[in-house]
């Protein structure tokens, strides 16, 4: 697909449902070197950011190649020894990022909204849970279901039917709220999926956090136009309550991953390729980073400035 044949649309807030808006900056797609520049504008009524045009859902596609990174990263990683598996736990255990910390729940019924190659839901499956997957990407659907053997939907969550089970326990999804062109629907389509003991956890950028405010279009959590929404806590807050859901909890997550690629987005700028791309692709495979770093990430999440964040609710 050629950037030709993608067709942009004004938009409007998904919560005010106004058009109004101040621009904050200019932002490009920095992956890839695919075309198109885009606006990043905010509600001047509620204060939602948002990418301004937007492709349409089915030409958005020109900006999922088939080795966009989620797609490769959530594919089946490499056996290691049992030993080696005992000391990643506990160096899990004391370097926890929160990226997917979930409530302590029983195992039941899970479903993962863009679960791209399925490796989330490949574990969830080994802890006992019955799970279902939503996902776009033709090819990381043909994988999730060859490799693991999961019930992958593909297709928009819009166009989605409910699992086959009798209800969810679990729908969690991890940096996928802000692709959604219009997240309030799914989010509804989702609590008449759900019970009043359903948890609906999401990981989403944080627009709200020193790193947006100092990268600007430069920040690696933007990633515009997939990035259809910037949430902040308040907003996202907003939105859900919109949607029919409680939150509960809202976990600053435990990483500066957003600032190392950052920064390598600035160097690539610069004609520093190689290194930057290093440091964005940090991004895949943080661990090692995140050991080092742990305290400046432990300080940023205790100020409530981190870039990413998770966020628990319920079913009002």
């Amino acid at each position: 697909m050629n950037f030709d044949k993608v067709i942009l649309k004004k938009t409007k807030c998904i919560i005010c449902n106004k058009r109004k808006h101040v621009k904050l900056f200019d932002a490009k797609y920095l992956f890839f070197d695919l075309e198109g520049k885009y606006n990043i504008v905010k509600c001047v009524n509620c204060g939602l950011i948002r990418t301004d045009p937007l492709p349409t859902i089915s030409t958005m596609k020109y900006y999922y190649p088939k080795n966009y990174s989620p797609y490769i990263d959530t594919q089946a990683k490499k056996t290691s020894s049992q030993f080696k598996k005992n000391i990643k736990n506990i160096l899990h255990f004391f370097f926890d990022t929160k990226g997917q910390a979930i409530p302590n729940l029983q195992s039941g019924n899970m479903l993962d909204i863009g679960c791209a190659s399925g490796h989330y839901l490949h574990e969830m499956k080994k802890k006992g849970w019955n799970v279902f997957g939503i996902e776009t990407s033709k090819d990381a659907v043909t994988y999730a279901r060859k490799k693991f053997n999961l019930r992958v939907f593909n297709g928009p969550i819009e166009k989605a039917k409910k699992p086959k089970c009798t209800y969810l326990d679990l729908i969690v999804g991890w940096m996928t709220a802000e692709h959604l062109h219009n997240p309030i629907l799914a989010f509804k389509k989702l609590r008449a999926w759900s019970t009043k003991s359903t948890y609906l956890v999401l990981s989403i950028p944080n627009a709200d956090s020193f790193e947006f405010n100092l990268f600007k279009n430069n920040w690696f959590a933007l990633q515009v136009p997939t990035h259809v929404h910037h949430f902040t806590p308040k907003t996202i807050k907003k939105v859900l309550d919109i949607s029919g859901w409680k939150v509960e909890k809202i976990i600053h997550q435990r990483t500066i991953a957003n600032i190392i690629a950052s920064i390598g987005n600035i160097l690539k700028s610069y004609g520093f390729i190689k290194i930057g791309t290093s440091l964005i692709n940090y991004t895949s495979n943080p661990l090692k980073f995140n050991y080092l770093f742990y305290p400046i990430s432990l300080i940023q999440a205790f100020f409530r400035q981190s870039g990413r964040i998770t966020i628990w609710a319920r079913k009002k």
